[in-house]
């Protein structure tokens, strides 16, 4: 394109210097606008850049197609025209059907409209959102499945691929159907009947049926809440968690019930069998009922035994269960005694003084004389590592006696 002359002729009136000033800037003007020297060396205007096509003003289009910003004076790199963003969608409405949701919304009213984009989500979470598909049309159907419920979200898509704003952040939402008493009438949806139907492998749920005749079905994993069944006969079958009210026990006539099966407070007996039997004790083992231990010092009375401080008829009972109930009687001849106490431990080392008795054996009679001292109470504190019971006779003072002998018995059914 041929550059507009724009140099001007130097005043006369110019001194010397003035006009070789003005003459120099003549020269570079034309040099620019390519009216002299080498075409290279020549400026290039914005202009020149439009008219071929390198640039572009910013010329934007608007949403309803006017032009925006006509007379602007900025330019952009490349030769397409720039769009606005799309609008926000608005007037979206969906419908739920059978299996599918049915979306619409507004005419699209701009320029550069490429398509819109359909978002959905189970909940009404905006960020939970996910792509289902895109459409040039105003419409979209999004098949579901029954009994389903969506959330959408619409924006458009411009040529460039730019999207628009979403139309809310707040979804629009629909649900399918759920078919729960309607009746199929030869193949067709009609008013609670089923005739002649064979239907396989169906699955009724929550389903109220009133005088229902099933006849020579195989029902398979069915469950009747609540029902009054007369006369029913079930072969073969496995009832799961079953509940028979009235239940005679002389309906039972086979097999046995376990003692996993047997879970009460307060059982009933009024025979045991002629059976050995035992107990579980605090430690799993099982232990006998009963325990029972004796000893004896000084048989037929013929030694004294004198002194102080000294312990007499040890007696160990093992398998004991904790709690289990002891009785023990001590009978003796004893003189002049005191300090004595009947004593059990848990590891023969700390002892305790036997309850229910003569806590302090105590006598001055300056003779000798027989004695008979009983004594019940209850074993505690057991670790699950102790199952042994260890008995003395134990005279913390003076002892003087001819003859001992100490009993103890220990019920593990306590």
């Amino acid at each position: 394109m041929a550059k507009a002359r724009g140099t001007f002729v130097v005043p006369r009136a110019f001194d010397h210097e003035g006009k070789r000033f003005a003459s120099n800037v003549n020269e570079s003007i034309a040099q620019l606008k390519g009216e002299i020297g080498n075409p290279l060396d020549a400026a290039v205007t914005f202009r020149d850049l439009i008219d071929k096509g390198i640039v572009k003003r910013d010329i934007r289009i608007s949403g309803t197609g006017s032009v925006v910003g006509g007379s602007s004076t900025n330019v952009i790199i490349g030769d397409e025209e720039v769009l606005d963003t799309p609008p926000v969608p608005t007037g979206l409405n969906a419908t739920g059907a059978f299996q599918n949701i049915v979306l619409d919304w507004d005419n699209k009213n701009f320029v550069g409209f490429s398509h819109a984009e359909i978002w959905s989500a189970t909940s009404n979470n905006f960020a939970n959102r996910s792509f289902v598909g895109q459409t040039t049309a105003n419409v979209f159907n999004h098949q579901v499945g029954t009994n389903q419920t969506r959330y959408y979200w619409i924006r458009f898509v411009n040529t460039q691929d730019t999207p628009g704003p979403f139309n809310s952040t707040t979804g629009t939402s629909a649900s399918t159907a759920l078919i729960n008493t309607a009746d199929i009438n030869d193949g067709a949806i009609s008013s609670v009947k089923i005739l002649d139907g064979a239907i396989l492998n169906a699955k009724i749920g929550t389903a109220a049926i009133d005088s229902a005749k099933i006849a020579d079905a195989a029902i398979t994993s069915a469950k009747i809440a609540d029902a009054n069944i007369t006369n029913a006969k079930i072969a073969d079958a496995t009832i799961t968690n079953a509940k028979i009210s009235d239940l005679n026990a002389t309906k039972i006539n086979a097999g046995q019930l376990d003692s996993a099966r047997i879970n009460v407070d307060t059982l009933n007996v009024k025979h045991f069998d002629n059976v050995s039997t035992d107990i579980k004790s605090h430690t799993g083992a099982f232990v006998p009922l009963l325990r029972y231990g004796s000893a004896i010092r000084g048989s037929g009375g013929n030694t004294t035994y004198t002194g102080s401080n000294a312990s007499f008829v040890p007696v160990t009972i093992t398998q004991v269960r904790n709690n289990a109930s002891y009785s023990v009687v001590l009978s003796a001849v004893l003189g002049n005694v005191n300090g004595g106490k009947v004593q059990y431990s848990l590891n023969n080392s700390t002892w305790i003084t036997a309850s229910g008795g003569e806590a302090n054996i105590y006598w001055s009679a300056g003779t000798y004389r027989g004695y008979t001292y009983t004594y019940q109470g209850q074993i505690t504190n057991m670790t699950t590592s102790q199952s042994t019971v260890y008995w003395r006779v134990y005279f913390s003072g003076t002892y003087n006696h001819t003859h001992m002998q100490l009993h103890v018995t220990m019920d593990n059914t306590t």
